[in-house]
């Protein structure tokens, strides 16, 4: 158990995704990897297989920020405009 970063409440927390899936997609490899990048120089990199996570949100947290933040952004921004992200 830790604490939400949204209800503050010391609950069991998801693996939350740091920045969402449909963001990065199309930065994908052939194998479904991308490079992440920790400022340590040409070693500095590691493949990922589902972008940067961390234990942020409860169960609760993580289904609202989903429905009422990720959802209409995606709606809104990226859906609405399908050139906003470039092709890798």
């Amino acid at each position: 158990m830790s604490i939400c970063q949204l209800c503050l409440k010391d609950l069991e927390l998801r693996n939350s995704h740091i920045i969402p899936e449909f963001l990065h997609k199309k930065l994908y490899n052939n194998k479904g990897h991308l490079a992440a990048i920790n400022g340590q120089g040409n070693k500095g990199y590691k493949p990922l297989q589902q972008g940067l996570r961390e234990y942020l949100f409860c169960e609760c947290c993580e289904q609202h920020f989903n429905e009422y933040c990720e959802k209409p952004f995606q709606t809104q921004w990226i859906n609405a405009n399908p050139n906003s992200l470039p092709d890798p």
